[in-house]
């Protein structure tokens, strides 16, 4: 704790590698927080606790380790992992969604709206939605604080836009 009651985190791990060698590299990992963005100025609160901060150390340093330098050998039996949705793939209303993420309808447009907007979070297992859209509010509709809406007659085609993040770091739900 600092003269101002502040706590101030400093993490830092350093690994002395091999010079020319790949496999014992020279790491320097460091990581602080509650220092003052202004060089000599106070120590500012953390944004974060003492748990937090310990938990992020601890994803960030354990992620790092070798990596093989060669491809292993695949048995030639082994059928290929299937591929999981990608970025610009589409689904159509009333299918089951395949990745969570962000997800964009073309419908809307010339002053009509998506209720929820063209861009949409979806989650992986849940239905894809049918766009309810909302045109433009008629004179008499904003007097009565009323707002028409209508759904077309095809399904909604939603556009994956952007995969979300799970927990072990990676993007894909597949």
């Amino acid at each position: 704790m600092e003269l101002n009651f502040t706590y101030v985190y400093l993490f830092d791990w350093e690994v002395g590698g091999t010079e020319h060698d790949v496999f014992l590299p020279s790491l320097h990992l460091e990581m602080s927080t509650g220092h003052s963005v202004h060089a000599g100025g106070r120590p500012v609160p953390s944004a974060f606790g003492e748990t937090t901060l310990l938990d992020l150390w601890d994803k960030i340093s354990s992620s790092i380790r070798l990596r093989p330098t060669s491809a292993a050998p695949q048995a030639a039996s082994e059928p290929a992992p299937p591929i999981g949705p990608r970025i610009g793939d589409v689904v159509s209303a009333g299918e089951v969604c395949p990745v969570t993420g962000w997800w964009q309808c073309n419908e809307g447009g010339d002053g009509v709206r998506v209720l929820g907007g063209q861009r949409q979070f979806l989650r992986k297992g849940a239905r894809m939605p049918q766009a309810l859209l909302l045109p433009p509010q008629t004179l008499w509709e904003k007097l009565r604080g009323l707002q028409s809406s209508y759904e077309n007659d095809q399904p909604t085609i939603w556009r994956l836009v952007r995969e979300a993040p799970v927990p072990d770091g990676t993007t894909s739900d597949a």
